[in-house]
């Protein structure tokens, strides 16, 4: 994955900044398409959304553009060839990254460590096989709209999405692996997620991991995320509890929709019903099962004893 040229010096930049990436396992390798006939299709998949896909400036009749551009810092006066495969866009103000590759991502333990297998089991079987994939990464806003961290990193990961489900149309991958929650969303679940996406609300099933937490005696499990940290700042954590881990789940995808799509809040000490019937106390502060992370903690009381 790691090439010379222009993907090395982009790879190199993208290490040391928050992007987000998204790879596709193929069955089979799919040649990249005209980058003009891949932008259209991208524009009618997002344009009732009312988004913007234009070729990047590195892209002019499939050859970089000499100097300058939304990556000039990054390629310098002379920019080098851009290597077969690779696709730049820019998609409402992101620049995005496209590259197919006739290879597998890397050895089967490390595509299956993407797999929850609670969430997807017989997920990592699926991956073992796979033998090309597509690679979609974003390179950062371009432009000087002003924009909350947040917004900017919802517009920049639905970007990202966006532009998987316009190669989804055209290829079907055995699976979503997104890369800042280590995640891997399964094809049953497509259709659903990129709907989502397009409609403006987050696909957290894509962009949101979740573990459970092993409970004391007497409790059943609670949940911890992984993804949500660029768009709200920190990390959900539901702690164990008497109720059913279906419940705390449930409370981790209900209160990420609150605050992503819903634009909530939540004060430390605040009682919150993310889900109709079932409250939660809320802690704003350091994970009590991962150390250094900051997360919204969320706690079901206890139920009164009576007599």
């Amino acid at each position: 994955m790691f090439g010379g040229g222009l993907e090395h010096r982009l790879r190199k930049e993208l290490a040391q900044r928050e992007h987000f990436s998204l790879l596709m396992p193929m069955p089979e390798p799919v040649a990249a398409p005209d980058a003009r006939e891949f932008r259209d299709h991208l524009r009618t998949v997002v344009a009732h959304a009312g988004a913007t896909v234009e070729l990047h400036p590195l892209m002019r009749g499939n050859a970089p553009e000499p100097r300058g551009g939304a990556l000039g810092r990054l390629i310098g006066a002379r920019a080098p060839e851009v290597p077969a495969g690779d696709l730049f866009f820019v998609v409402s103000g992101v620049a995005l990254w496209i590259a197919f590759r006739d290879t597998p991502i890397g050895d089967v333990e490390e595509v299956g460590r993407f797999v929850n297998p609670e969430a997807w089991p017989g997920g990592r079987e699926a991956l073992a096989g796979h033998r090309a994939h597509v690679e979609i990464c974003d390179l950062g806003m371009v432009g000087r709209e002003r924009m909350t961290p947040e917004d900017a990193a919802f517009n920049r990961a639905v970007a990202v999405t966006a532009a998987a489900a316009a190669v989804v149309r055209g290829a079907m991958p055995l699976a979503l692996l997104w890369l800042p929650a280590r995640g891997a969303l399964a094809p049953a679940a497509f259709r659903d997620q990129l709907a989502r996406v397009l409609a403006g609300h987050a696909p957290l099933e894509l962009w949101m991991r979740w573990f459970f937490v092993r409970p004391e005696d007497g409790e059943r499990p609670g949940v911890i995320t992984r993804g949500l940290a660029p768009f709200i700042g920190r990390e959900i954590e539901v702690r164990p509890s008497i109720r059913p881990e279906s419940e705390a789940l449930a409370l981790a995808f209900a209160t990420a929709s609150l605050l992503i799509d819903r634009r909530g809040s939540v004060a430390d000490g605040q009682l919150v019903t993310p889900v109709p019937g079932l409250s939660a106390r809320v802690r704003l502060g350091e994970s009590r099962v991962r150390r250094g992370l900051k997360v919204i903690e969320l706690t079901v009381p206890a139920p009164l004893r009576t007599g």
